[in-house]
């Protein structure tokens, strides 16, 4: 047995390695990083490897927060026919698309917002349930209203 094929043959795995919650192989460790492993340890290069992937992670974990942020009070303001707020809304996401380009936000994004906001609001006024969509039938005759 040769280099890493071993150490998947000692932990009687195949193929071992660092996977992602989907199951794909990230890192795949060699005798030098089997052998740190068994002692607790982490080498160098794995390490780099999750810190880089950790600061993907986040960035795109903030880039989806920021542009929820910036959808959401856009159609606060639709909901509210403030002309203003949807003005300001608008230019933050003018300003996020200028500044990245391939993440801008799609016309398609923005009517998605506004209408399921709209929907949510009207349901909640008509049932209660704050939901896109009204409750089944069935769970309302089981909840009793």
């Amino acid at each position: 047995m040769r280099g890493r094929a071993w150490c998947s043959r000692i932990l009687g795995q195949p193929r071992g390695g660092a996977r992602d919650a989907r199951q794909i192989m990230y890192y795949e460790p060699g005798p030098y990083d089997f052998l740190l492993t068994l002692t607790g340890f982490k080498s160098g290069e794995r390490r780099d490897i999750e810190e880089r992937r950790g600061a993907l992670y986040t960035a795109n974990a903030n880039r989806f927060a920021i542009k929820d942020r910036n959808l959401g009070r856009l159609a606060l303001a639709y909901s509210t026919g403030d002309a203003d707020a949807i003005a300001e809304a608008m230019q933050g996401i003018n300003d996020w698309n200028a500044q990245y380009p391939d993440m801008a936000v799609r016309g398609s994004e923005m009517r998605s917002a506004v209408v399921s906001r709209i929907r949510t609001e009207r349901t909640a006024a008509d049932t209660g349930f704050s939901s896109t969509r009204a409750p089944a039938q069935s769970l309302v005759e089981k909840i009793g209203q």
